[in-house]
């Protein structure tokens, strides 16, 4: 194939590249002189940052030029958070859009940019990149399993130009469970809650002498989750909704293995697989308004065969060497497929309605969703199947001249992915009592038979260059992409290529050894798809400024401050979900600008006190807007009709999160408040549920709710390393509607509540 043609020498000039560094890393032989030359040369003070991670820890954060946030294991655990959306709310910067009330879809926002399907975010697990398909379809379904992980890290301004390929918004790492350092550990942790909720998360492994000489480590680990849903499917007077599921079951399997020899050179071999198994009764269909707030969790009975199911398989092989004292490199191999099938309702054939257009309670349209109504349903088999693969390796070394040092770090990877798609529809024809009484199915692949796939070449270069107490960060990024898209149906294939240079600088004065000042500006950008650049469509292109402060003291007080600006040129909007749009598009220039305030503290340690109180707030204020009219050339974008100054879908001026805790001897408990203002739903900023360029009704359009969440949780240890615990999730039990995506109304979760036992030795 001629675009595979096009990379065999970058693919050998990486494999010539791991070779030698496996030929560095085999034991070698070093004179006298030059041992006691390493022996005797002072320790360098600086921060290492391991490849797996983009902050490397909370302490380590403090010294980025850019805002990074780092939430460890406790961050997650404590309340029992099972849902990326509620954790990613404790850092300033941050928007979440629910979808589902768990988390399984998120939608998330950095500072401003478009939050579909995290599509402007490059997601990434362990330093890897984990989106289905990050070139070719960044906006798919998929998110790592929180639940099993030991810490996530949030990455904005300057420092993100080492990531890629989205790098208007900034990064989200995932760092999973990594094998004990002590020669055998295990964790257990068990709960049962509301819903039929059922979690569970086991681990175990450790580090132990190797038969073949040097050190061998191993994990074992299983996350598993089961819920019957919130939601309550209807019933209508032929059909019987009876015990009928709106939950989802999801079960995660991961190894990891690891061998460190006893070579001269420190070297780490680390193997990882893992595999997800993921199927949920959830749709695509909202509420009508009116129905919302009557009664939040009805589920319409012409959804009753939505059903998502994805399989997922990952892995990855990392070699790291310390080539000397003050070098390091890090090669990674890595492999992931991801299915899924998500079979939902589409549209409405007769009457012929889009599905945000039924949903207005005395329509035909919506007694043909309630099943009071004799009508025609088409419901679509998004049947899809995502692979990437590629290699990346990482160079990171210090040394100096004179009075200047310089910590380098550089890197390339190719990368391959691609999205195929093999779709079709199915009508059901529905009598006046909600029954379905004939299907006319289409044939496999009918409605979309076609292959999306991207060649990427991606190369950066950052040095932080120190002199006393003031550093500069300069860095550059190189994204190359071919692009190809394969319509087996009507035999076409076409092409496209983009490459795109992003440039980045950080500025850091430490005042003191507890105060730093920091600024930055980087040159973002988010590019199409295949389809879009086959269009014409251009890549999204950004200037991001920051300025900020940071202060920390060694009892326990920290506290943050920082003001970014953001120009988007050529804004990109990913498909909008739930409208007739098809692909990416272009629709004009916007501005995001705001605050993001942090304080940490523990008043009881201050007070020196035996017990804790850890406080945390985190502020952040947001002005996102368009500059000048909106240029969508979809009548059914959420984007039609936006004018000059107005905001940006989606994107509310305020959140604020307080968590607090108490931790004693065997007690501890936590609490954690949310509030988050309310916004637009689109960008022609009207509370009016009507599309302003069709004037006829769409329940996407109008505004979305402010609200308040409260979660509580309380631990008791019975012995070391065996505890109780119950926790409490919108313990205040609000309703509220939290998007119009994908078609009409959707609800938050209302309260849950659970308990379990957790232990660990």
């Amino acid at each position: 194939m001629k675009t595979n043609k096009q990379y065999p020498s970058r693919f050998l000039s990486i494999a010539a590249l791991s070779s030698a560094t496996m030929m560095i890393a085999l034991p070698s032989t070093t004179s006298a002189a030059e041992a006691s030359s390493q022996e005797e040369k002072p320790p360098v003070n600086r921060t290492v940052i391991e490849s797996y991670t983009v902050a490397g820890s909370k302490e380590q954060a403090f010294s980025l030029p850019g805002s990074a946030y780092y939430l460890d294991t406790g961050d997650i655990e404590n309340l029992n958070y099972q849902n990326v959306n509620q954790i990613l709310q404790q850092v300033p910067g941050v928007y979440v859009r629910e979808e589902d009330g768990y988390g399984n879809f998120p939608n998330i926002s950095l500072r401003g940019v478009d939050g579909t399907r995290s599509s402007k975010v490059t997601l990434m697990e362990d330093g890897i990149l984990t989106a289905p398909a990050p070139y070719s379809a960044p906006s798919a379904y998929y998110s790592p399993t929180v639940g099993r992980m030991a810490g996530l890290e949030v990455l904005k301004g300057s420092s993100q130009v080492r990531y890629g390929p989205e790098t208007t918004g900034g990064v989200l790492n995932y760092i999973s469970t990594p094998i004990p350092s002590d020669e055998f550990s295990a964790y257990g942790r068990l709960s049962a809650g509301n819903f039929e909720d059922f979690q569970s998360h086991l681990w175990a492994g450790g580090n132990f002498e190797a038969p073949f000489g040097g050190t061998l480590g191993v994990l074992g680990e299983f996350y598993g989750r089961t819920t019957t849903g919130f939601d309550d499917l209807d019933s209508t007077a032929g059909f019987d909704a009876g015990d009928a599921d709106t939950g989802f079951t999801r079960a995660d399997y991961q190894l990891r293995l690891s061998w460190e020899p006893d070579w001269e050179k420190p070297n780490r071999f680390e193997f990882k697989i893992g595999y997800t198994d993921f199927d949920a009764d959830e749709s695509y269909l909202g509420l009508s308004t009116q129905d919302l707030r009557a009664d939040p969790y009805r589920q319409y009975a012409a959804s009753r065969k939505d059903n998502i199911d994805t399989l997922s398989t990952r892995m990855h092989l990392r070699h790291r060497v310390d080539l000397s004292e003050d070098w390091q490199l890090s090669t990674t191999g890595y492999f992931q497929r991801f299915h899924r099938n998500w079979y939902k309702l589409n549209n409405l054939v007769d009457p012929d309605l889009s599905l945000s257009e039924a949903l207005f309670d005395g329509t035909e349209g919506y007694s043909v969703l309630t099943g009071t109504a004799a009508g025609q349903l088409r419901y679509r088999a998004n049947n899809r199947t995502y692979k990437l693969y590629g290699i990346q390796s990482d160079l990171n070394g210090y040394f100096e001249t004179g009075d200047v040092s310089h910590e380098i770090r550089t890197g390339i990877r190719l990368h391959h992915d691609y999205e195929d798609r093999f779709q079709h529809q199915d009508v059901y024809n529905q009598n006046d009592q909600g029954v379905f009484v004939s299907v006319d199915e289409g044939a496999p692949g009918s409605q979309a038979n076609r292959r999306s796939s991207t060649d990427a070449f991606a190369a950066y270069a950052e040095d932080r260059i120190s002199m006393g107490d003031f550093s500069v960060i300069p860095g550059l990024r190189l994204e190359s992409m071919d692009y190809k898209v394969e319509n087996r149906n009507s035999g076409s294939t076409e092409r496209a290529d983009l490459t795109v240079l992003s440039p980045g600088v950080g500025l850091e004065y430490r005042l003191t050894e507890d105060v730093m000042a920091f600024g930055g500006y980087y040159r973002g950008f988010s590019a199409p798809g295949p389809s879009g650049a086959v269009a014409g469509v251009e890549e999204e292109t950004s200037d991001s400024f920051e300025v900020g402060a940071r202060y920390r003291n060694n009892r326990g007080f920290r506290a943050e401050a920082v003001t970014f600006l953001t120009y988007f040129n050529n804004l990109l909007v990913a498909e909008s979900i739930g409208s007739g749009t098809s692909e990416d598009e272009n629709i004009g220039e916007a501005l995001s600008r705001g605050v993001e305030i942090l304080v940490g503290a523990d008043p009881a340690r201050l007070a020196e006190k035996s017990f804790r109180t850890p406080l945390t707030l985190a502020v952040t204020y947001t002005d996102a807007t368009l500059e000048g009219d909106a240029s969508s050339a979809d009548p059914e974008s959420i984007f039609a009709g936006g004018s000059d100054g107005n905001q940006l879908p989606y994107i509310p001026e305020w959140q604020i999160n307080l968590t607090s805790g108490f931790e004693c001897q065997r007690l501890r408990g936590y609490a954690s408040l949310t509030w988050v203002d309310s916004a637009y739903a689109s960008a022609n900023n009207s509370s009016a549920e009507v599309n302003p360029e069709t004037g006829t009704p769409d329940a996407r359009f109008g505004k979305v709710d402010s609200f308040t969440t409260l979660d509580l949780s309380l631990y008791y240890r019975l012995r070391d390393g065996l505890e109780i615990f119950v926790y409490g999730q919108n313990v205040l039990d609000e309703e509220y509607l939290v998007s119009r995506l994908p078609h009409g109304p959707r609800p938050g979760a209302p309260a849950t509540y659970g308990g379990g036992l957790q232990a660990s030795f």
